[in-house]
């Protein structure tokens, strides 16, 4: 079945969409196909006649009319460039956030480059649409990838005092 709020393909069965996470309502999962409409018979009589039952009229020179005319919702199930922009935002948010998180107890300073990366990204998905599950993910993940930049950063500086401290006898 297709999401009816981002026109993504999900399984029959699901209850959530897997791109934008919304809910399902029970009518679309007892109706799980959505079709699109078929091509309108010819109205001349012949196979493939020049006007067809919804008005629209063909070249006698094609045996198949055009697709941009033979559904009235084309692209009704299509995403839209901004959406799948969008949706991309969030991966790289997700991403950006994991690996910071990963890299600030590894190398300090390239996961705290992460983290400030993936809560930019994060906040910039966020401001295109509210709603989105993926990029909260990558800001709570910056997030926590920043904080342990800085508890390392506070626990580094307070081992470098007492080592000097005890070694130049202060």
């Amino acid at each position: 079945m297709y999401c009816s709020k981002c026109g993504a393909f999900n399984e029959d069965t699901a209850k959530f969409c897997t791109e934008c996470g919304s809910k399902f309502m029970a009518s679309e999962v007892q109706n799980p196909t959505v079709q699109p409409p078929a091509a309108p018979p010819p109205v001349n009589g012949g196979d493939y006649g020049n006007v067809y039952s919804d008005g629209n009229s063909y070249s006698a020179n094609s045996s198949y009319p055009s697709p941009d005319n033979m559904y009235p919702d084309n692209g009704a199930f299509q995403q839209s460039d901004a959406q799948t922009d969008q949706g991309k935002l969030s991966n790289v948010a997700v991403v950006l956030g994991a690996v910071g998180l990963v890299l600030a107890f590894l190398v300090d300073f390239i996961g705290f480059g992460c983290g400030i990366a993936g809560l930019v990204v994060s906040l910039k998905a966020m401001k295109q649409k509210k709603d989105d599950s993926k990029a909260k993910i990558g800001l709570v993940l910056s997030i926590i990838a920043i904080g342990v930049f800085v508890l390392n950063f506070i626990i580094g500086f307070i081992q470098g005092v007492t080592y000097a401290a005890t070694f130049y006898g202060f």
